[in-house]
């Protein structure tokens, strides 16, 4: 990886940390949530926590840009960002909101076909929608199996993030 797409790709992951309060704090509430769990507006009102998401951004996106292609960083930066918004609300909460979730899915789906395109290799696309299946299927499994042993103890949440 060169000086300067890391450049981009920390600067793109912690923009994306750093608007997260913003984000968090506009969510309607889950109707999933219990009477107790703290509201969206609530744990995105804690100091200097768009630092705490932009580093932690930045940091999951470098160690990403260890082991892949050049080309296929962006994807990992929106991956990275808004993943660091759904860690914190997940650790809070203990949801995952879709309306963080399915968005995600959309652009990683939407910046890897731009990467295929950019690359003139469709396999790119197809690989990535590919493992993005069998990751939702794996991650299913798991919460059916958990269902079945623990019930609650596997989010439905994790599997539907498992895809992008």
């Amino acid at each position: 990886m060169t000086a300067w797409t890391w450049t981009l790709a920390a600067l793109g992951a912690g923009v994306l940390g750093w608007i997260g309060p913003q984000v968090i704090a506009r969510l309607p509430a889950s109707p999933d949530a219990d009477p107790e769990t703290a509201s969206y507006r609530d744990i995105a009102d804690v100091p200097r926590l768009s630092v705490w998401l932009a580093a932690g951004a930045v940091a999951l996106v470098t160690i990403v840009s260890l082991g892949v292609p050049d080309h296929l960083i962006p994807a990992w930066v929106v991956v990275c960002g808004a993943g660091m918004w759904l860690a914190y609300i997940d650790w809070r909460t203990n949801l995952l909101p879709t309306r963080i979730v399915w968005p995600t899915y959309a652009v990683t789906v939407a910046v890897v076909g731009i990467e295929a395109w950019a690359m003139a290799d469709v396999k790119i696309l197809m690989r990535g929608m590919v493992a993005s299946a069998i990751a939702f299927a794996v991650f299913w499994l798991v919460w059916w199996v958990a269902g079945l042993w623990r019930p609650g103890s596997f989010g439905f949440g994790d599997v539907r993030l498992a895809a992008p």
